[in-house]
């Protein structure tokens, strides 16, 4: 009996091949994969034997990779959504030399079209908001949309009602914008007849008007080009209209204010829809799931500080 004791011992502390001594009347690790007992066999220990060392051993063997475990799995979760491990080790014949760092641009590709601005608004319209307009409509248009019809996972239903309730937001902004200014310019041109002022006759003139070129990469830059085009023939026919004495300087002034306010609108909310995807391709969540969840965190937040009051002023009272 010392000699089997002897055995499982020694397999123990030294991990000597992969399958211990098996000792009569229990049964050996099948091929099948199922794993024995983690005590190991069983065997009748004589009186006076010492078996605290190998019962330590197995033990330390045994349970503490099952507790340090837990840490590591988490880790290696992690680690899989960041890293893709290769299948098999890659050829080193085959492998790709590293972009140099100070050779990777964003660079895409485009139209160059010619841009022709003449009014205060327009000039400082595209000059202030055009380059990160076309950032935002290029990933809203050309990025995001392959992004989330290959997504995977539990959220895949979220995520891609989500995109569309923000790119149907993003569209309605230009339409709304562009009904706008085409009704502005028809009260202007029905307000220069009331006051007996042919509009046909008096189309703006521009005198130092500016051509600039504008790289298009999506057909929401061109849409957005066209708008800032129409401003300018908006503004130019309120122009018209003040030097008729159809409008006060104070009108003028209010609904060239108008059309500026229209055009900030649309810049801040093309950036704030292509910021919105990127953290619901990111999280998971739509501003209103993430809205809700911050809520419920400051109320939990508040219970203790409310409680806390109460105390203090039951301690007052008394």
């Amino acid at each position: 009996m010392n000699e089997a004791l002897a055995t499982t011992e020694g397999a123990v502390l030294e991990g000597e091949g992969d399958q211990p001594e098996v000792m009569e009347g229990v049964e050996p690790e099948t091929d099948s994969g199922a794993i024995p007992d983690e005590a190991g066999p069983k065997a009748e220990v004589s009186e006076g034997t010492d078996t605290s060392s190998a019962i330590g051993t197995a033990e330390a063997k045994v349970v503490e990779p099952a507790v340090a475990s837990t840490g590591v799995a988490e880790q290696d979760k992690r680690r899989e959504r960041t890293v893709r491990t290769p299948k098999r080790k890659p050829n080193p014949r085959y492998v790709l030399i590293d972009m140099p760092r100070e050779k990777r641009t964003n660079s895409r590709a485009g139209i160059k079209r010619t841009v022709r601005l003449a009014g205060k608004i327009s000039q400082e319209m595209f000059f202030r908001t055009y380059p990160k307009v076309s950032d935002a409509n290029y990933f809203l248009e050309r990025i995001y949309p392959g992004m989330v019809l290959t997504r995977k996972g539990p959220d895949t239903a979220v995520v891609k009602e989500g995109f569309e309730a923000i790119t149907e937001f993003w569209k309605r902004l230009y339409s709304d914008y562009e009904e706008k200014l085409s009704s502005m310019v028809l009260s202007v041109k029905e307000r220069l007849e009331s006051e007996g002022v042919d509009p046909a006759g008096v189309e703006p003139n521009f005198s130092e008007p500016l051509e600039e070129e504008a790289l298009v990469t999506s057909r929401m830059d061109q849409r957005y080009i066209g708008l800032l085009e129409a401003v300018d023939e908006a503004d130019g026919f309120i122009s018209i209209a003040a030097f008729y004495d159809v409008y006060t300087p104070e009108e003028e002034r209010r609904l060239q204010g108008e059309i500026r306010y229209g055009c900030l609108v649309l810049y801040r909310n093309t950036v704030r829809s292509s910021f919105e995807t990127s953290l619901l391709l990111r999280t998971g969540k739509t501003s209103e799931m993430r809205r809700a969840e911050k809520e419920a965190r400051e109320a939990l937040a508040a219970k203790p500080e409310e409680g806390m009051q109460t105390e203090a002023g039951g301690e007052r009272s008394s």
